[in-house]
């Protein structure tokens, strides 16, 4: 073939697979460019291939994700395909949360995103070329809304398929589609509605599979209006409200994208109701997790059993209001299996990680003492967790005595425990770098490696408290389900979890010389427990990652500022020299805890007011937005 016949075949192809783009003009400038575009040049018969609509936004303004928040519309593509060719439900690349003059938040996309599809192709195809078409409509905001839309056409010769100039684009924004949550081990573990005063409130406790929580997006709610601008995120918890749109409607099935710090994922569940309820204003109705056969991110089909879920004993006064849906009995023998191991398990998350460097530190100073006494410390450990969870217990019980509703890792939802924890890891910290020592009959020894036995029940309790947050395999599961069940089973799940948690350490301890090969005391070990110190220290950091999720960075900035003030005072207080008097020592201890209580006042109640509510961090807010009022028929009829 000579070189003009090469370059003319070149040509041709390239306008056989061309997509016409079109564009949306505003007062002289595009604002909005659509096309249509393919991951493959060529296509055969009986194969799949990825299509998309691509729109390139002009800076400053946006389009709107499938669900766009409290109002505005979302993108609409409506395929036109050869006859015997599919296409596959429209794959959302993960969207962006603005709040907008008004209080309005919506969810959608700046400057460019990308809809895809998978195209099934049928066996046989006449011709020498494939035509793919879509119609896309759409509304572009800035300080107005303009409804745009393009009949898209993409040609495609029929040949051996091989990447196109598109498929690089097509990638990158496929890694942004997110994942099938239940494949993931990412799965809404718990689901309660609680109506009240004509609204419902949804909370979602999220099984992220050691993942950490950042955003939410929820899909539409049949017969609801969701409060976009509410969405509370804390540790695994969700919470959102919505309106139901006449007194008849049901919540009876809810979706999302779960963002977490290392991906999106999708989540569904259906939601099925308890017993009747009187009054209405206060039912709670609480759902196990349920994948929904007509949701994307269902992995299984739903169980026939999961629209008629039996109703716990009228009796049972924790459990009233509280239904399970999909599998509606686990056996207690595999429950309390699933607790102990995920509490074992728990060994190894990042949460416990402190720790266990700790108990490390313990052992190496056992090593060569009398074995009793070595068991003994072994047994106070298991105690302080045990103990540690029979508190969690009660706490739950009392709280559900009270109308709470609450599930794992409830306690790192308050702020206020999050920063008291950051304190107390702080403290550990310092006194690992020897900036003093914690003494006394409960804390003889924490510092340093729980040599006493208030040391090593201190620790156990410690564990507990930083193992919460996490989630561990079986684990969920487990704990997810004894929620919805009475204070009996709560109470054998948790003590199973709790024992899984503390039987390595009381293994060790029990055996001597499973640490005989730990070497001996020496100067060694205070470079180590210095370095133990810089681990608790990068507890404190995820403590204040996990309160910057409730106060924004504003938060986090202040809660440093108190921090600084406690080690100061610490520091201080270690300043004291062995000898000084009781009344002397009395008066660096009042000193320091006059500098605790002033920086606390001056930080977190003076300058941030942490008492009172904050803005999402995680919203972006325009200077200058859309003025919105909720869509009225009555006033649109005056």
């Amino acid at each position: 073939m000579t070189m003009p016949r090469t370059l003319a075949f070149a040509g041709a192809l390239l306008l056989l697979q061309a997509s016409v783009a079109s564009a949306q003009v505003h007062e002289g400038k595009t604002i909005v460019t659509a096309r249509l575009v393919a991951d493959v040049d060529r296509v055969q018969p009986g194969t799949l291939f990825t299509a998309g609509v691509h729109l390139s936004v002009a800076p400053g303004w946006h389009v709107y994700w499938e669900n766009p928040g409290d109002t505005a519309l979302p993108i609409q593509v409506a395929w036109q395909l050869p006859a015997g060719a599919t296409a596959s439900v429209l794959r959302w690349p993960e969207p962006a949360r603005y709040q907008e003059d008004g209080g309005i938040t919506v969810f959608g996309y700046e400057r460019e995103t990308l809809l895809l599809s998978a195209i099934s192709l049928p066996t046989a195809a006449s011709g020498g070329s494939l035509v793919v078409k879509a119609k896309a409509d759409w509304l572009v905001c800035e300080k107005l809304c303009i409804p745009g839309d393009a009949a898209l056409t993409l040609t495609l010769p029929l040949g051996e398929p091989s990447p196109s100039t598109e498929a690089a684009v097509i990638g990158a924004f496929a890694a942004k589609v997110p994942k099938a949550g239940a494949a993931a081990g990412v799965t809404i573990a718990q689901a309660l509605v609680r109506r009240s005063g004509g609204r419902s409130t949804f909370t979602l406790e999220i099984d992220a599979g050691g993942r950490r929580v950042v955003r939410f997006f929820p899909r539409t709610i049949e017969g609801f209006t969701i409060d976009h601008g509410k969405i509370a995120v804390r540790g695994a918890t969700v919470e959102f409200s919505a309106e139901p749109d006449d007194e008849s409607a049901t919540a009876r099935r809810l979706s999302g994208v779960v963002v977490t710090d290392r991906g999106s994922f999708d989540v569904a569940t259906s939601l099925t109701s308890g017993a009747a309820i009187e009054p209405p204003d206060t039912a709670d109705v609480v759902s196990a997790p349920s994948p929904d056969p007509t949701d994307p991110a269902a992995e299984t089909d739903a169980s026939p059993a999961a629209s008629a879920a039996p109703t716990p004993p009228a009796d049972d006064w924790l459990a009233r209001d509280f239904t399970t849906s999909g599998s509606t009995h686990l056996p207690i023998g595999m429950l309390l299996l699933f607790a102990a191991l995920g509490g074992l398990l728990l060994n190894i998350m990042p949460c416990v990680l402190p720790v266990i460097s700790l108990k490390i530190l313990g052992f190496v100073h056992q090593a060569g003492h009398d074995p009793r006494r070595t068991r003994f410390l072994g047994v106070m450990f298991a105690g302080g967790v045990i103990v540690s969870f029979w508190i969690l217990v009660a706490a739950i019980a009392g709280l559900r005595a009270a109308g709470e509703q609450i599930g794992w890792g409830f306690q790192f939802q308050s702020p206020a425990f999050v920063l008291a924890m950051s304190v107390i890891v702080l403290v550990f910290a310092m006194s690992l770098f020897g900036a003093f020592e914690i003494s006394g009959p409960v804390l003889s020894g924490a510092a340093a490696g729980g040599q006493g036995p208030g040391g090593a029940f201190a620790h156990g309790m410690l564990a507990t408290v930083l193992a919460t947050p996490c989630t561990a395999p079986f684990l969920g599961t487990a704990i997810g389900f004894a929620f919805t069940q009475s204070l009996a089973v709560l109470l054998l799940a948790f003590t199973a979890a709790a024992v899984g948690l503390a039987l390595p350490y009381l293994l060790l301890s029990w055996n001597p010389r499973w640490i005989g090969w730990m070497p001996r005391p020496g100067a060694w070990m205070i470079r180590f427990k210095q370095a133990m110190g810089f681990v608790l220290l990068a507890t404190v950091v995820w403590l204040l990652s996990v309160l910057g999720a409730q106060l924004g960075p504003e938060g986090v900035v202040w809660s440093l500022v108190f921090l600084v003030t406690v080690a100061f005072a610490v520091w201080m207080i270690g300043q004291v020299p062995h000898g000084a008097s009781r009344s002397a020592r009395a008066g660096w201890h009042v000193a320091g805890l006059i500098i605790v209580v002033g920086g606390y006042v001056w930080t977190m109640e003076s300058e941030l007011r942490w008492r009172e509510p904050v803005a999402d961090a995680s919203v972006e807010t325009p200077t200058d937005g859309i003025r919105w009022e909720r869509f009225s028929l009555a006033d649109l009829q005056q």
